[in-house]
């Protein structure tokens, strides 16, 4: 580990948005075209076994930024908002120096201004930072209000794609803030459906292997909510097969699976490449042995398995995401096979931030972790 620094560590939580952890190369991933994350697994404390507290967006978010579980905050299912007296991270440091921002998808309540905790903020939902910045460069809206839906988006150049709007801001924001001690949360809507962006042909059809489930007829074993949804999915694909490389949870044969995947793993290249951006900005001013660095996913994909799309279920593809940590420092891996889960994730670094125990009391009952990741070497 490197010599410790007067300064307090800078923390970046990378937080791409539906990854599975078989899109990099350390859990089984060698397919995939993801360096970045390749580079950096290879120098992490890497969890073999984490898991989300729920397989849905708000849910999986409220606890990242509580450290509490769903049912405590009532975030129990998409679009609910995290009550104010349920502290977040950015609003529970004891060190009031480090300067904290979120860029890109919150899915906690409204996102279109800074709020708890954080004093720079840059949306990318509806009406947001990131329709007004295609506005400016001549993109007409395809909804009311100026806002852009997320099929239109999906359709716009590498250029114009979220992941290169939040690597640009956080670049500049890392390049601001080289000086001082700082927070940097980045949220990647993609991999995220609809399953479609500039790199759907990165890896070839060769390359993509289906899951052994896909074509398996479900059985009475499987739960019959599972099952529902699974023809509610197909209905879909059935009634809009015009549509289809576009649809957010659809396929039927083997070459749809398939080409779904294809685009998928597309979008997970395209988040890397601003991985890789944003990783070189803090080693261009020197700050990699001044930084912790997460890359998580707040639930998974099911992208075909068992025949299923999306998240929502516990199963395996849904439930368990990538969890890669590295320290200050680091400079080789080390894995970690205890089973985890998100519900540790802001206790663990409120340790690192070294919060006092009566300031920690809410958060108890989970199992830190910083003691499996403080000097991995």
């Amino acid at each position: 580990m490197a010599e410790e620094s007067m300064r307090p560590p800078n923390l970046l939580v990378l937080l791409p948005d539906q990854q599975r952890t078989d899109t990099i190369a350390c859990y089984g991933g060698t397919e995939v075209h993801a360096p970045a994350l390749n580079k950096l697994a290879s120098e992490s404390v890497i969890f073999e076994r984490a898991y989300v507290t729920q397989p849905i967006c708000t849910p999986s978010r409220a606890s990242l930024l509580s450290g509490l579980w769903p049912h405590t905050t009532g975030c129990t299912r998409n679009s609910v908002t995290l009550e104010q007296r349920f502290p977040t991270f950015a609003e529970l440091l004891e060190n009031k120096d480090y300067h904290c921002a979120y860029m890109g998808k919150w899915h906690l309540g409204g996102e279109a201004s800074a709020q708890r905790g954080f004093r720079d903020w840059v949306s990318t939902e509806d009406v947001s930072d990131y329709s007004r910045f295609l506005i400016s460069n001549g993109i007409a809206p395809d909804r009311p209000n100026n806002a852009f839906s997320r099929r239109f988006i999906s359709t716009l150049p590498l250029e114009l794609s979220k992941p290169k709007f939040l690597e640009d801001h956080a670049c500049q924001f890392i390049e601001r803030h080289r000086r001082d001690p700082f927070v940097l949360f980045v949220g990647f809507v993609e991999p995220h459906t609809p399953y479609n962006g500039p790199l759907n042909e990165e890896h070839s059809l060769a390359e993509v292997d289906l899951d052994e489930t896909a074509l398996t007829p479900p059985t009475d074993e499987v739960p019959l909510r599972y099952r529902l949804i699974r023809e509610r999915q197909h209905a879909h694909a059935i009634l809009d097969r015009a549509r289809l490389p576009q649809l957010y949870y659809a396929g039927i044969t083997p070459e749809e699976y398939r080409g779904i995947k294809q685009r998928y793993l597309g979008l997970v290249t395209l988040v890397d490449r601003s991985v890789g951006a944003i990783l070189r900005s803090l080693e261009q001013f020197g700050l990699m042995d001044e930084t912790i660095i997460v890359h998580t996913s707040d639930h998974g994909d099911c992208l075909g398995a068992h025949q299923l799309f999306g998240k929502e279920v516990m199963l395996e593809e849904a439930a368990r995401v990538p969890y890669l940590i590295r320290m200050p420092g680091q400079s080789r891996s080390m894995r970690i096979n205890q089973s985890i889960s998100h519900i540790d994730f802001l206790p663990t670094l409120l340790e690192t931030k070294s919060r006092s125990t009566a300031q920690r009391r809410n958060h108890a009952a989970t199992k830190r972790l910083y003691g499996m990741v403080a000097e991995p070497g």
